[in-house]
């Protein structure tokens, strides 16, 4: 019985798919929600510096 070992890789992207009730959540508010979520994700350094 062969064994495979693979070295460990990372993803180069992860799909996510946000949703909000539309009923309680107005849509320009979900959408600008969600590119500040994406704003943190692509610099992670931004978060710290508003949060300081």
């Amino acid at each position: 019985m062969s064994t495979v070992r693979r070295s460990p890789s990372c993803a180069s992207s992860c799909a996510r798919c946000p949703s909000s009730d539309h009923r309680i959540i107005d849509g320009h508010a979900g959408a600008a929600f969600a590119y500040e979520i994406i704003g943190y994700l692509e610099d992670p350094d931004r978060l710290f510096l508003e949060m300081s």
